[in-house]
């Protein structure tokens, strides 16, 4: 006997057959059973999904002479002539190759005779979404009002392409694609009937590559059969189809976590080198990551699809990773999957994008340093916890080159030691007295450094002396609010300059009361970390 590709010689022959598509079944073979058989019907899915095979499976039931429980029975001549496409009542149309006006007008005359042996003449058309508009309105009446022994059975992948009003005239059965679960299951029966050895990852990566269309992945099937002698393994499934091996994905996220820039350098040139296309390779890197975001924040892996053998390593991986960082690394995949598209040098984009993934820093959740903003003087910033989820996220390398040893924390007294500090109890007056004559030579000096500040600081005046606080006027609200930004940089050349541990607060000068300060800023100048989000969010520290 000739040989049979598998997607006929497996071609469901029963609706109990049929995957993937119970809801579709069960309406089918109830309005069997109850005789609500519609005169026309359009089946809309992706290609490869069954809406052929369930057209012929309908068209056998309801011309059965033994069916039962809505089933055909398959031995009959009616259902055997059916399912070698030979029954003279039963006509599976080509709407591609039959698209005009003439064929739908011969269709429309032979409608008008009864069926030979069987009860309904049915007609198939498929892919009727190629019909021209004149071949739709000369069928529209005849699909409106056929003669009673006539069913007709439209089936398309682009229903978006019918006229709504062919559509208004049929009960409209939308199929789904096949979940890789439901290919695989199929394909082990396939194999198991055809004394196969199969590897269960194979048959995983052939219902990924099919896309949810079984027909594609019973063809790849049949392709790896001939290719490998020792059955269907994952390096055949590899090397026919040139797929990329998993673990080059699991191999980079080793890489960004170990921050290797030599070893990623290296991982390029192997990619390239074993001939990748890296628009396809980025395309599977988003997915590895993918798999990992869903496993660290749902913590199971059940919407993975994939083997139970990969399912655990993704499960064990997505610790190493918090939910923020994984969401920029795939941000940084799509960036480069754009780049690619429309660059000469994708190598060098790909080289980029893999550096970036290698040296990004961890992410710290801007609440957690919030939270860390009262802690003890002597401890250091503290390091981005591997876990967590949060929208706004700052890098801590900011933060390390601000937090510096020493230097005052929010919420309390301390500050820096001055090389010479100076009590001012009871010598208020001389202490303003000698800042007052200082003052033009300590702007001067700042502005040595920074211009505009300096500026800005000899139009200031020194007015008086409160506690620790040196309250100083200032020109206007603009002078006022570019000293605002340069605080912590005044307040350390203010303390070094004049040797004292006084703390300046700035003000607008008041004409009425230059003696009683409107503050500028809170009673404790903000914390390094609140300057440098302010600062890297251009934000503005409100009273």
């Amino acid at each position: 006997m000739a040989f049979l590709v598998t997607a006929r010689k497996y071609r469901p022959q029963l609706f109990s057959e049929v995957v993937g598509q119970e809801h579709i079944v069960k309406t089918l073979v109830n309005a069997i059973r109850s005789n609500r058989i519609a005169h026309a019907y359009l089946f809309c899915g992706p290609r490869g999904i069954g809406k052929t095979t369930t057209a012929r499976l309908f068209a056998k039931a309801i011309n059965c002479p033994d069916v039962r429980e809505a089933e055909p029975c398959n031995t009959c001549e009616t259902c055997l002539q059916i399912s070698e496409g030979r029954h003279i009542d039963v006509l599976e149309i080509d709407g591609a190759s039959n698209r005009g006006v003439g064929e739908i007008r011969n269709l429309r005359e032979g409608i008008r005779y009864v069926p030979t042996s069987a009860r309904n003449k049915v007609y198939i058309i498929d892919e009727v979404h190629m019909l021209t508009p004149e071949a739709f309105n000369a069928l529209l009446k005849t699909l409106e009002e056929p003669p009673p022994h006539v069913i007709f059975i439209l089936a398309t992948t682009e229903p978006h392409k019918l006229p709504p009003t062919i559509m208004s005239r049929c009960q409209r059965f939308d199929f789904r694609r096949m979940r890789v679960d439901e290919i695989v299951s199929q394909l082990q029966h396939i194999a198991q009937q055809d004394e196969i050895s199969v590897e269960e990852d194979a048959l995983v990566t052939i219902a990924r590559k099919a896309d949810g269309s079984m027909r594609d992945a019973q063809s790849i099937f049949d392709q790896i059969v001939s290719f490998s002698e020792e059955g269907i393994t994952s390096a055949a499934v590899r090397d026919v189809l040139h797929l990329v091996d998993r673990e080059y994905f699991f191999r980079l996220t080793n890489l960004i976590k170990e921050k290797d820039t030599r070893g990623g350098f290296t991982f390029v040139e192997d990619v390239v080198s074993s001939g990748y296309d890296i628009q396809e390779f980025l395309v599977g890197v988003e997915e590895h990551l993918l798999n990992l975001f869903v496993a660290r924040s749902t913590g199971e892996t059940r919407l993975i699809e994939t083997g139970e053998q990969e399912r655990e390593r993704y499960q064990q991986e997505a610790h190493n990773f918090p939910e923020s960082d994984l969401l920029r690394l795939l941000n940084i995949v799509s960036d480069a999957k754009q780049s690619i598209r429309f660059s000469s040098q994708q190598r060098i984009v790909f080289e980029i994008a893999v550096m970036k993934m290698i040296k990004m820093t961890s992410t710290v959740e801007l609440h957690d340093l919030i939270n860390k903003l009262g802690s003890s003087p002597d401890a250091a910033p503290a390091k981005s916890p591997r876990g967590g989820s949060g929208n706004a996220m700052v890098s801590p390398g900011l933060f390390n080159q601000v937090a510096e040893p020493g230097k005052r924390e929010y919420g309390t007294r301390k500050h820096t030691s001055p090389p010479t500090p100076v009590s001012t109890q009871g010598k208020v007056e001389p202490v303003l007295g000698s800042i007052a004559e200082r003052w033009t030579q300590f702007a001067k000096n700042i502005q040595s450094k920074k211009r505009t500040l300096g500026l800005n600081l000899g139009l200031c005046t020194p007015v008086t002396v409160t506690g620790e606080n040196v309250n100083i006027a200032c020109n206007d609200e603009f002078c006022m609010q570019h000293l605002s930004q340069e605080y912590e940089l005044i307040r350390k050349h203010f303390q070094e300059y004049f040797g004292i541990s006084l703390v300046p607060r700035f003000h607008v000068a008041q004409d009425t009361c230059p003696d009683a300060p409107t503050p500028a800023f809170p009673s404790d100048p903000p914390h390094p970390i609140v300057k440098t989000i302010i600062d890297e969010l251009d934000a503005e520290l409100l009273p």
